[in-house]
Formats: C-alpha cells, sequence, structure tokens
C-alpha cells in the first residue's frame, strides 16, 4: 500500500532575495556537468547547486551549512499548512529528441510533490527498474546525513492517468500559482501548493492502491530508504517525490546512446568479430532511413556509426541469437551483457548532433544509436523484479533541484 502524503516545503522566498527562480532552481545533481556547475554558481549566491554539489573538503557539512544559511536570511522559506504541491512542466521536444518516437512535439507533463514513505522492494510497493552504484549511495548518504533531509526528490509514475490534463487544471483553476516561471532550458515550470483537505484525501485515497514506478532518482531513493533503516523515525519514513500518473503523453523517456574508443587493434579486431557474429548489417545514407527501419523492427536493433562515416549502419540481431526482443531481452540488455560485456566501457551521449560530431572529429571509434525505451519495458522490468543497465532511461524533462525541499526536522 502506498502511503503518499501532503508535506510543508521549504522553498524560496520571491518576496525577498530572489527574483528569478531560474537563477536558483537546478537540474537534479546527476545531470549537472562541471562546466554547468560552475554557470549556475555564477549566477547567483543563492543557487541551489550549493546544496546538492558542494565541492572540497567536509563538501557535506558545507552544504548543510549552507542550507541553513537560506533559512536564517529567509531566502528559504517554509510553509505553514501541509500540501501537495501540484507541478506542471510545459516543454518541446527538438526532433532530434523525437527519434524512434511517435509523440507529439509540444507536450505537457502534470504531477505533485509530496512525501512517500520509504519501502523495501521487496515489498513490491515502490519498484525499481535500473541499476544502482554504491559509491554515489555513500555520496548522498552523507548529504542527507548533515542536511537532515531530502535536498532533492525522487520522480515516481503511478500506473494510470489520474490527475493529469482536465482533473489538474480543474483542481488548480482557483489557486494562484506560487511559481511561475521559465527556465534555462526552456521548459515552463507552474507550481500550486493544495491544501484542501477533499482534495488531499482523494489524492491519498486514489494512490492507496497503486504501485509507484521509480522513473528517476534510483540512488536518492535506495539512500532515502537506507538512511530511514538506520534511522527509525517518523520524520525520515518518508522521501521527498515527485509523483505523476505515468500513463499520460508528456511521461517521454528519451535514449542515450553509446560511444566507445578503442584502446588497441585487438579491441577493434573483438569489436568487428561481435559485429559479425551477432548482426545482420545494412548501410543507410540517412538518419531518417535508419529511424525508419529501427521503428518498424521488432527484434534487438541499433543503428551503428564508424568514424568518418557519412552514413550510418542498420545493425539486426541474427535470428539465431533469440533476436526478438522481450521483457527479459531488451536492446540494452543484449548490448550491455552480450557485446559490450567487461571489454568496451562506453560514453554516453544524449544528443544525436553531439553523438555524430565526436565521431566526425574522431574522438570515439564507433558509436550506437539505441531506441528509447518504452513505458511497457519500464513497468514490465519493474513487476518481473528485473533491472535495465546503467542509463537505459532518461525522463525529459528532469525534476528540478531546489523547488521544494523535504526537512526532517
Amino acid at each position: 500500500m502506498a502511503v503518499v502524503k501532503p508535506f510543508k516545503a521549504w522553498r524560496y522566498n520571491l518576496s525577498n532575495k530572489v527574483k528569478d527562480l531560474s537563477r536558483v532552481v537546478v537540474p537534479p545533481y546527476d545531470v549537472i556537468t562541471p562546466e554547468e556547475l560552475k554557470e549556475m554558481k555564477a549566477l547567483s549566491q543563492f543557487n541551489f547547486s550549493q546544496v546538492i554539489l558542494a565541492e572540497g573538503e567536509n563538501k557535506h557539512k558545507k552544504a548543510a551549512e549552507f542550507f541553513l544559511n537560506l533559512q536564517s536570511q529567509e531566502v528559504l522559506i517554509r510553509d505553514n499548512t501541509p500540501c501537495f504541491y501540484f507541478y506542471k512542466q510545459d516543454f518541446s521536444l527538438s526532433n532530434y529528441e523525437q527519434f524512434c518516437q511517435d509523440v507529439d512535439k509540444n507536450l505537457s507533463r502534470y504531477g505533485f510533490f509530496a512525501v512517500v514513505q520509504v519501502e523495501d522492494y521487496k515489498n513490491k510497493v515502490v519498484l525499481p527498474h535500473e541499476k544502482t552504484f554504491a559509491k554515489y549511495k555513500q555520496d548522498r548518504y552523507e548529504l542527507m546525513t548533515q542536511a537532515q533531509g531530502n535536498m532533492e526528490p525522487v520522480f515516481l509514475g503511478y500506473d494510470s492517468s489520474d490527475f493529469t490534463d482536465s482533473e489538474f487544471e480543474q483542481i488548480v483553476s482557483d489557486l494562484k500559482p506560487l511559481y511561475d516561471y521559465t527556465d534555462r532550458y526552456k521548459v515552463h515550470h507552474t507550481l500550486w501548493g493544495v491544501d484542501n483537505k477533499v482534495i488531499i484525501e482523494k489524492v491519498e485515497a486514489k494512490l492507496k492502491n497503486q504501485k509507484l514506478y521509480i522513473l528517476d532518482g534510483h540512488h536518492r531513493y535506495e539512500t532515502a530508504l537506507k538512511f530511514y533503516q538506520d534511522n527509525p523515525q517518523e520524520n525520515t519514513k518518508y522521501v521527498l517525490a515527485n509523483v505523476c500518473a505515468f500513463k499520460q503523453k508528456g511521461t517521454v523517456i528519451l535514449p542515450t546512446h553509446r560511444l566507445l574508443k578503442f584502446n588497441s587493434a585487438n579491441e577493434k579486431a573483438l569489436f568487428n568479430k561481435r559485429c559479425e557474429e551477432f548482426f545482420t548489417l545494412e548501410n543507410v545514407d540517412s538518419l531518417s532511413q535508419l529511424e525508419e527501419k529501427l521503428k518498424l523492427e521488432s527484434a534487438v536493433a541499433f543503428g551503428i556509426k564508424f568514424s568518418g562515416n557519412k552514413g550510418y549502419l542498420f545493425a539486426k540481431l541474427k535470428d539465431k541469437k533469440g533476436a526478438k526482443k522481450s521483457v527479459d531481452f531488451l536492446d540494452l540488455d543484449f548490448l550491455h551483457e552480450s557485446f559490450l560485456k567487461e571489454e568496451f566501457k562506453p560514453y554516453y551521449v544524449r544528443s544525436i548532433p553531439e553523438f555524430d560530431q565526436l565521431l566526425k572529429e574522431n574522438k570515439y571509434d564507433v558509436g550506437f544509436l539505441v531506441r528509447p525505451n518504452t513505458y511497457d519495458d519500464v513497468v514490465g522490468k519493474a513487476l518481473h523484479q528485473k533491472v535495465m543497465p546503467h542509463k537505459s532511461t532518461f525522463f525529459f524533462p528532469k525534476i528540478p533541484s531546489g523547488l521544494v525541499v523535504h526537512s526532517f526536522k
């Protein structure tokens, strides 16, 4: 049984020292590059990246001190009444982001911020779909310990279309937004605080019988669970989350492509040998032709491009290798477990123009263009208690950090 509750958020005070949220609210810590971090810190002395990505010695202690300083200066204020914070993101996809997708260019995604009771995966209430790494969880654990709260939300989906579109709009129709702004990535954010008891009870009741799928933030969720197990108190029992209906047009999953650099002639020979062993290969002249073939293909398949080449190869897994896709055998399952294995360490890139440019400049030797995983793939993996390889899903747009914060105190 999923327990989803309203809470009193810490959030930026627009009547004080912050006038433009786009200068202080930031993406999740794990998608910010070192260059972007410098840019963000230069935007404002109150930029939230200084909480989630503090630097230097005792960085987590510095982050906690910065968080407390924001409170003492009333740069952050805390709401007096527990709320569900209804949240809408309006965004557009580029032609490249629509690669192998049958989605509209202009979309909206509806959800709400809440606190969710942490559950062990074995209880089958909150379900993962992706692998995690211990070193990242330890880093987040140290931040949670010092800051005594959830500095960033996890992103959870429930398997219905409740609280989207007209139903969502009706709930917020008479409310003044707490925030209404466009960020540097051209995503428009609108946030409302909903403290109406009837609506709160309706949300709690509807989600009580739902499973919650971790769409993004596996490391943060597992950290919150361990923190509660180590510190079993009422306040630590809950994790900050953005909760959304998985069954809505705006829940978009983008692919992350793979690039490889050969470190020796033997590696190149091994790559070519595996291509010959596993794939039937066909030359295609353009990205649009490749996309057409990938969209129609039910077998495991990829686009392959070598450095210096203008065109692509359509790579389809040979039938004798059990080519048909299934929950247990998705494109990236095959790529990582059977093709790349331990011998090849990929570089990950989301942008197709960047993918092409890096190959053109010979910074990498070959790349795999991959299809996005789907709603059915994510739910299928989660329900079968199986996980995908790292960076199998990129839910776009990201849920920002610093919009609302949950403190244990």
